[in-house]
């Protein structure tokens, strides 16, 4: 099996699973009460961090496209 292959495989198991793992937890309420507590305003600020850094590389590449008109 190619490598290409393969995590394209691991990665539509790996979403999939994800997407169970929400399901269940939103379908089971397990976490009824975890935003109101300090574990769950760390997982948000985590969150929070993880967009930043995900707009800051969009920003980068951006940044460093030689094609990019708005470049200087």
């Amino acid at each position: 099996m190619r490598a290409d292959v393969r995590n394209s495989l691991n990665l539509w198991a790996g979403g999939l699973l994800i997407f169970a793992l929400l399901w269940a937890v939103l379908h089971f309420d397990l976490v009824h009460g975890l935003a109101g507590s300090w574990v769950g305003q760390v997982i948000q600020g985590l969150g929070i961090l993880n967009f930043a850094g995900f707009l800051w590389g969009i920003w980068q590449r951006r940044e460093s496209n030689p094609r990019n008109p708005n470049r200087k």
